[in-house]
C-alpha cells in the first residue's frame, strides 16, 4: 500500500496521527524543530503504555503461529502489525487477507479504532490485489485533494552526471546501504567483523583494501561474555589506541519492534555517529520470533534495517548464518540477498578459514582471502591458567594451497602434518621474509618433532626431514628461507 497515491495515516513507534496532525508535524519540522520534537515526544509518551501492554502478546503470537488456527494467525498478524509497524502495515495485511471486517474488530479489541469505511479509494484500489478491497487511507476525498505526480523522469545525461557511489572499504563495502557477512558456526565471522570494525574506526587498510575512516556502532547480541577479551586481544596486538571511534551496545534489541529501532536511531544521532557504520551481530538474535523464511517477516526486518541506514546516513552490516546446506548461501528468504548491496561469505575448511565477496553491486566479487585466528595471551585467571582470545591474521595462501599438490603419503605427508601442528602452535611470525603475522617454525624444531614419527632410525631423521622439506617446497606446499619454514 505504500505505492498508493492516496493520503495515509502516519505511524511511528506506535503513535497514530491524523492527516492534519501529520501535515502540522511536517510543517513544524521545517519551521520550528523544537516544537516538532515536543509534539513527537507527546505522541510517543501516549503510545508507550499501549506498546508495553501488547508487546508480550505479539511475541507469543509469533512463536505459536505454527500451531495456530487460520483465525488466530490473522489476529496475530493484525496485532503484530499494530504493535510493530503501525497502520500502514495493518492496512496492508487487511488487504492481503481480504478480511477487513475481522481486522476492524481485532483493531478495536486492542484499542485502535479503524473502520473499513476509512477511505477505500480508487487510487489505492488500482494497486490492491484483484481479490482484495482497497487499502486503508484517512477518510478524505482524494478527488477533492489531488496529489502532484510523484515520479520525475531522468535523462541519460542527468544520470551520467550524478556522482559515483562512494566506498567504505574500497571494492568491498559501499558507504551507504545494507551489507551481510555470513557463515557457519565456528567459521570466525564474529572475529572477522570485529576486526573490520576496528579497521574502519582506525582507517588505513583492511585485508589489503583501502578504508575510509568513520564512527562505528557495534550491536553485540551474541557472545557478549567474550567481547571484552576480544577487544583486549586486538588492542594488545595492534596497540592501545585502536578502536577510539567504536561504540558498543550489548543490551537486548529487536528489529521487529519499532520502539527498539526508534531508540537505536535516537542513540546514534545523540552520540553524533552519523554517516558511519552500524553492525548488528547477529541478525537472528535481532529478530527473535520471526520466521526467516517468510517474505512478510523478512520484509519487516529489511524495512527496519533500511530505516536505520537512511536515518543514520550510513551502512548497516548484518552478521548472519548460512543455511543447513552451505552451498545455498544465506539462511532465510531470498529477499535478504536481493536487498543487500554487498554480501561476504566466511568459510572454514579444517583449520583453514577464508572470506570472499559473493555479491557486490559496484565491486568485483569471487576473490578469496585467507585468514587465521591467532591466539593472544591476556594474563592469568584466579587459578593461574592463561586467559586468551583471538585476533585475525590475514594470510595469502588460499589460492596457492589449492594449486599446490598436497602430499598423500610417505615421509612428505608425515613431515607436512608435523609442520602444520607446529605452525598452529607457533609464537614466531614474520621470520625469514614471511609476511607480517605469518607463523613460522625453524627447521631444527621440525626435525626434533619428527623423531618417532618417521619409519627410520633416529640418526637418519634429519636427512629424511630435509629431503621431505625440499620436495614440499618444490611442490609449493611450504616455503623455506633462512632456516625458517612457513606456508605460502
Amino acid at each position: 500500500m505504500s505505492r498508493a497515491t492516496a493520503p495515509r495515516s502516519y505511524a511511528s513507534g506506535g503513535e497514530f496521527w491524523s492527516l492534519k496532525e501529520l501535515w502540522n508535524y511536517k510543517s513544524l519540522k521545517r519551521n520550528d524543530l523544537g516544537a516538532a520534537q515536543a509534539l513527537k515526544a507527546a505522541k510517543t509518551s501516549q503510545a508507550k503504555a499501549w506498546h508495553e501492554a501488547n508487546h508480550s502478546k505479539a511475541k507469543s503470537f509469533s512463536t505459536e503461529r505454527k500451531t495456530a488456527t487460520d483465525e488466530q494467525i490473522l489476529e496475530a498478524e493484525c496485532l503484530t502489525a499494530l504493535v510493530c509497524g503501525g497502520m500502514d502495515d495493518f492496512g496492508e495485511k487487511a488487504l492481503i487477507h481480504g478480511k477487513l471486517d475481522m481486522f476492524s474488530e481485532a483493531a478495536s479489541l486492542y484499542g485502535r479504532a479503524w473502520e473499513k469505511s476509512q477511505a477505500p479509494t480508487a487510487a489505492a484500489a488500482d494497486y490492491a490485489p484483484s481479490n482484495a478491497k482497497p487499502s486503508m487511507a484517512t477518510g478524505e476525498n482524494v478527488a477533492a485533494n489531488p496529489q502532484p505526480r510523484r515520479y520525475g523522469l531522468l535523462t541519460v545525461g542527468e544520470l551520467s552526471a550524478m556522482p559515483h557511489s562512494k566506498y567504505r572499504v574500497k571494492n568491498v563495502l559501499p558507504r551507504e546501504g545494507v551489507a551481510v557477512k555470513y557463515g557457519p558456526p565456528g567459521s570466525g565471522k564474529s572475529f572477522l567483523v570485529l576486526d573490520l570494525a576496528f579497521a574502519i574506526s582506525d582507517g588505513g587498510e583492511w585485508c589489503g583494501y583501502r578504508v575510509e575512516q568513520c564512527d562505528v556502532l557495534y550491536v553485540c547480541l551474541e557472545g557478549q561474555a567474550g567481547l571484552p577479551q576480544r577487544i583486549q586481544a586486538y588492542r594488545e596486538y595492534h596497540g592501545p589506541e585502536s578502536g577510539q571511534r567504536i561504540r558498543f551496545i550489548t543490551a537486548q534489541f529487536s528489529l521487529l519492534y519499532r520502539d527498539d529501532v526508534d531508540a537505536l536511531v535516537s542513540t546514534v544521532k545523540d552520540a553524533g555517529i552519523h554517516g558511519g557504520v552500524v553492525m548488528i551481530d547477529t541478525l537472528s538474535a535481532a529478530s527473535v520470533g520471526a520466521d526467516e523464511n517468510s517474505s512478510v517477516d523478512m520484509g519487516r526486518i529489511l524495512d527496519a534495517v533500511k530505516r536505520i541506514g537512511e536515518e543514520c546516513g550510513g551502512l548497516v552490516i548484518l552478521v548472519h548464518h548460512s543455511g543447513k546446506d552451505a552451498t545455498r548461501g544465506l539462511r532465510g528468504h531470498s529477499s535478504l540477498l536481493a536487498a543487500s548491496d554487498a554480501v561476504i561469505e566466511v568459510r572454514r575448511e579444517d583449520d583453514r578459514r577464508s572470506w570472499r565477496l559473493t555479491k557486490s553491486k559496484d565491486g568485483i566479487d569471487g576473490k578469496e582471502h585467507a585468514f587465521r585466528l591467532s591466539s593472544v595471551e591476556l594474563g592469568t585467571d584466579d587459578d593461574g591458567d592463561p586467559i586468551t582470545s583471538c585476533i585475525i591474521s590475514p594470510e595469502e595462501r588460499a589460492d596457492s594451497v589449492r594449486r599446490a599438490k598436497l602430499p598423500k603419503g610417505g615421509n612428505q605427508k608425515v613431515v607436512y602434518d608435523v609442520a602444520g601442528e607446529l605452525l598452529r602452535a607457533s609464537k614466531d611470525s614474520g621470520k625469514g621474509g614471511a609476511p607480517y603475522g605469518r607463523p613460522c617454525i625453524c627447521v631444527d624444531e621440525l626435525i626434533v618433532s619428527c623423531r618417532g614419527r618417521l619409519a627410520v632410525e633416529n640418526d637418519r631423521v634429519p636427512e629424511r626431514v630435509r629431503i621431505a622439506v625440499t620436495g614440499l617446497v618444490n611442490a609449493g606446499c611450504l616455503i623455506l628461507r633462512e632456516g625458517w619454514i612457513y606456508v605460502p
